[in-house]
């Protein structure tokens, strides 16, 4: 009886250190996604308005 719940016990540190190691690397997923976001939104943000100004240029 010892020896299962000393399994169990182990069992249980596994999946808990498994599940904060995924925890710690979603997290690093999602301020990467974040910072991915932010760029591509600068980058159409600078082309709107270059292409506003070329375009008040050419009138």
């Amino acid at each position: 009886m010892e020896k299962k719940e000393e399994n169990l016990r182990e069992i249980a540190e596994i999946i808990e250190n498994a599940m904060c190691e995924f925890n710690a690397g979603m997290k690093l997923r999602e301020a990467s996604n974040i910072k991915i976001a932010k760029r591509t939104t600068h980058i159409i943000r600078v082309g709107l308005i270059s292409g506003g100004c070329l375009s008040l240029l050419c009138l």
